[in-house]
């Protein structure tokens, strides 16, 4: 199938695509959360279509993946991928200079991923008829992505790299903005757990002016209106600290509140970048060409989504059942290899992620909390021979008491 002629990567995410777009049907705030890695094979010299990545500050050989995960605004529960691209630089690509970068337009530069990104969600907008908000971290902070949208449309919430001219102010935001009152206050606890936090919350509805690369290069001059939401550890010079732009108005503390959870579910494209490349191994891949490695690729980063959704989904509706996720008959295979009785009614999550969770080495003691991606990706590998072994002894013995 790999070194199929007749199969192709953009026809994998096409298929995936539409099933995607069936389980958002009856979404009600659709999160896509885009985001871009690097994909190394230094070690596959003779691997055809490969490109310079750079790895702390080493010249390396590989691909660049961009990815775009559907999840729910309210809860983080995963759709799939609206889109993935994958594409490798010309070996002969120079590093340009600033001045040379900023008489580009947008269409010229690789950051174009971003706008085509962002059309993406318009499209997912007009289609579902409901709530569309792209999300992005520091990178895709591009005034040409602001100047695009359009009310109604697919909204934009992207984390602050540039420290934007504000119009009327005289000033920049940063500056501009920490001079002003807090408006409210958010709790949090930090990922590792290590500690809660207190975060300032400060937002306003501001006009900014057009870069002045734009001005002087492109002749673009109209000021872009957007909300700009600050959350910060106002005594910790190195603590947590949130610039956000969005096209949502924010009237009060409840939604900046809200806001910040959906910046919050960006985490997960990075956990899915890391099933990627640590569980599926994608890096390891060695093909031909990097024609057939993206199709490889494609499959792999479906097997990441498929792993991270069965993950949040045990922990979100843990008594939900396993149905979604596991056959009749992968069921039956996980309860017989646990020495269990023979199945009668679904699992629920809960039951099915657990029994996983083992087979992928998770112990399941009381302070281990539910089993991680890694432990039910492995889980799930076993699963399959488990299943395939059980399957194909049932049709033994039935066909051979059949005969008798």
């Amino acid at each position: 199938m790999i070194e199929s002629e007749r199969i192709d990567a953009a026809a994998v995410l096409d298929s995936h695509g539409l099933a995607t777009l069936g389980r958002m049907s009856t979404a009600g705030t659709v999160l896509v959360i885009q985001d871009t890695t690097s994909l190394d094979y230094s070690g596959r010299a003779a691997t055809e279509g490969l490109g310079p990545i750079d790895r702390k500050g080493q010249w390396r050989q590989g691909l660049w993946l961009h990815s775009q995960l559907c999840v729910d605004g309210a809860h983080g529960m995963v759709y799939g991928l609206l889109d993935a691209k994958l594409w490798a630089r010309p070996t002969d690509r120079k590093r340009r200079v600033s001045t040379e970068r900023n008489r580009l337009s947008l269409g010229a530069k690789e950051s174009c991923r971003w706008l085509d990104g962002y059309a993406q969600c318009v499209e997912l907008r007009r289609q579902l008829k409901t709530q569309v908000i792209s999300v992005a971290d520091r990178e895709g902070d591009i005034y040409e992505v602001f100047r695009h949208y359009q009310p109604g449309s697919a909204d934009l919430l992207v984390r602050a790299q540039h420290d934007r001219e504000l119009l009327g102010q005289n000033g920049r935001v940063r500056a501009w903005l920490s001079a002003q009152a807090v408006n409210g206050y958010r709790s949090v606890t930090l990922p590792d757990r290590s500690r809660n936090v207190t975060l300032a919350l400060r937002w306003q509805r501001v006009t900014i002016a057009a870069p002045v690369d734009q001005r002087r290069y492109h002749g673009v001059t109209e000021p872009v209106e957007l909300t700009v939401l600050w959350a910060r550890e106002e005594h910790q010079p190195a603590g947590l600290d949130w610039m956000l732009w969005s096209t949502l108005e924010v009237k009060n503390a409840a939604e900046a509140n809200t806001l910040l959870s959906y910046y919050e579910q960006r985490w997960q494209i990075e956990v899915l970048h890391r099933i990627l490349k640590s569980y599926c191994r994608a890096e390891q891949r060695q093909l031909r060409t990097a024609k057939r490695l993206g199709l490889l690729l494609v499959l792999d980063l479906l097997v990441a989504v498929y792993v991270l959704g069965l993950t949040h989904a045990a922990r979100i509706t843990p008594n939900a059942p396993a149905d979604d996720w596991l056959t009749p008959g992968e069921q039956q295979a996980l309860c017989v290899w646990h020495t269990g009785p023979p199945l009668t009614k679904p699992l629920t999550l809960s039951v099915a992620v657990a029994k996983l969770g083992q087979l992928g080495g998770h112990l399941g003691r009381k302070h281990d909390g539910p089993p991680g991606p890694k432990a039910l990706y492995r889980g799930l590998a076993k699963l399959l021979t488990i299943s395939d072994t059980w399957h194909a002894a049932a049709v033994y013995f039935a066909a051979n008491k059949t005969s008798g």
